[in-house]
């Protein structure tokens, strides 16, 4: 008789099952997905690469779940997973010289968005996905996902001064914006 569950069976070996004990990563994505899918595409503002954020979030989700401490929620872990493999597709496109081609009436945001979240005002949406990348990204974390500054200062790579300088700017940019 086995003591790994029921559920762990579909996803691996019963020897890597019985180390994960009561994390069942499927139960997870079906939790989570909705949420990180909404994060990652608010933080790169393509479709695409919100399905790629969220695909490799999991992917090192089960690759390094022997690294999850019970002293954090399960739900925390796997979200600091997604934001850290957001932040690196970021660098990797700025790495690459490719620049993020603003989002003014594209449908495709739209759609994306109102699929996730039906009941979001899209015009906060849309004027969040035309700020500045870096600006963006201080304004997601810090009020959207309530990051403390330092957690963000921490997550971008960054000065403290200059979060506080990007969040102001994304505020400023945004009180234009929805005011026009």
């Amino acid at each position: 008789m086995s003591t790994v569950p029921q559920r762990c069976a579909s996803l691996g070996p019963p020897h890597i099952c019985a180390r994960l004990g009561a994390i069942d990563l499927e139960a997870i994505y079906r939790t989570h997905s909705r949420r990180l899918y909404l994060l990652a595409l608010r933080m790169t503002g393509d479709v695409a690469a919100a399905e790629d954020v969220l695909q490799e979030a999991f992917v090192q989700a089960w690759m390094h779940r022997d690294t999850f401490r019970s002293a954090s929620t399960l739900t925390t872990w796997v979200h600091r997973i997604a934001v850290r493999c957001a932040l690196r597709y970021l660098r990797d496109v700025s790495r690459h010289d490719r620049r993020f081609a603003r989002i003014d009436g594209t449908d495709a945001f739209t759609v994306a968005v109102r699929s996730v979240v039906p009941e979001t005002d899209i015009d906060l949406e849309r004027a969040i996905a035309k700020l500045p990348p870096r600006a963006r990204l201080a304004f997601l974390l810090h009020q959207v996902e309530a990051y403390s500054l330092q957690e963000v200062a921490v997550q971008m790579g960054t000065a403290l001064g200059t979060v506080k300088a990007q969040l102001h700017r994304a505020r400023r940019l945004l009180m234009e914006d929805l005011t026009r």
